[in-house]
């Protein structure tokens, strides 16, 4: 199973990482929109291309409420100001960030 929340061009790699009969789940579009992809290796492997939208509001609270309770505390590339918030969305397009782009208000 791979899990990808980026989609955008290196999508097009998973089927070739995939095992026969395994499952690609997206729950998430930051690198862009699906590319090309070649359907003989999605079907010849018989593979699942499954999307999710992580789960229902009581998910959520259990979701952070474990994150409270064992201090995970997610990477944060860059924070920038509500001013330069044109720029964040810059760099995210790109997709040159490692973990999480904070805009401050």
């Amino acid at each position: 199973m791979i899990i990808d929340s980026a989609l955008g061009d290196g999508f097009a790699k998973l089927p070739d990482l995939c095992r026969p009969g395994g499952r690609i789940v997206v729950f998430g579009g930051t690198a862009g929109n699906f590319p090309p992809l070649n359907g003989r290796k999605i079907f010849w492997r018989q593979l699942q291309i499954i999307g999710t939208m992580m789960g229902n509001e009581d998910d959520f609270k259990a979701m952070v409420n474990f994150v409270n309770e064992h201090k995970i505390i997610p990477a944060v590339d860059e924070v920038y100001p509500l001013s330069n918030a044109a720029e964040a969305i810059a760099k995210m397009e790109k997709s040159t960030q490692f973990g999480k782009i904070v805009i401050t208000v």
